[in-house]
Order: structure tokens, then C-alpha cells, then sequence
């Protein structure tokens, strides 16, 4: 399953939603308070070392930048068919 480490109003964030709705794929969303130092931490460091908001995680793999988090939304997609 996808996991979505998300601040809500992050406009990138909202891109990722937004294809996995109109994809139909199903994912879990992980609130990360960007002001509360959440994306800061140790944990979050190790999957994006820049500290930003979405990242999308599958399994072990975790995506950070915009194209490849899109590009692993379509590869999932064709996965599925």
C-alpha cells in the first residue's frame, strides 16, 4: 500500500492526491506538521534529507521529488492492469 506523508495545504501534496483520486489508487495519508518541526526529524530526514512535504512511500521506497513521485504513481497504475 502507499503511504502519503502530507501537509495539507503543500500545493505539491495536492498534485499527489490529486492523481491517486483520479487514478482510483487507494493510500494512507501521514499528517506531518511542517510548523511543529515534524519533517525535521531523524525519520523523516532519512526519506526526504530536504525536509519537504509529500512524500510518497511504498514498501521501503520512498519518493520525494514531484516527477519521480508522479512517475511512481503511473508505474503503480500499470502495475495494477
Amino acid at each position: 500500500m502507499l503511504r502519503l506523508y502530507d501537509y495539507l495545504p503543500s500545493q505539491n501534496a495536492y498534485k499527489v492526491r490529486m492523481l491517486l483520486g483520479h487514478l482510483g489508487l487507494t493510500y494512507e495519508t501521514v499528517p506531518v506538521e511542517i510548523f511543529r518541526g515534524e519533517s525535521r526529524t531523524r525519520a523523516f530526514l532519512e526519506m526526504n534529507p530536504a525536509g519537504a512535504v509529500p512524500v510518497l512511500e511504498r514498501s521501503e521506497e520512498h519518493t520525494s521529488e514531484l516527477q519521480s513521485r508522479l512517475h511512481l504513481v503511473c508505474r503503480l497504475l500499470l502495475e495494477k492492469k
